[in-house]
């Protein structure tokens, strides 16, 4: 009777994505998120006019097209570091 909720999938955890070579803050700004697996350091940005930058919480330098956008309405976790470590394989 109910089979449609049966076969309802789970939600995914949001996919996060790099900063891509044409990248527009706005008005607000961005949450871009340390690529370090150890680091969970999230980063607010109004321009894309650097080429590094250094985290605040873990000291390491990346390159800008190494960090991530961070989702607007998600909480970061560990979950997204290891997910980020197996898209780099």
């Amino acid at each position: 009777m109910f089979g449609w909720l049966k076969k309802r999938k789970k939600p995914k955890a949001p996919v996060l994505e790099r900063v891509p070579r044409y990248c527009h803050p706005g008005k607000a700004g961005k949450r871009i998120l340390c690529p370090e697996p150890d680091c969970k350091g999230i980063t607010h940005v109004y321009n894309f006019k650097w080429s590094t930058l250094v985290c605040a919480r873990c000291g390491e330098s990346n390159n800008k097209y190494d960090w991530y956008l961070a989702p607007v309405d998600h909480r970061i976790d560990s979950r997204d570091h290891a997910f980020m470590e197996e898209k780099r394989k």
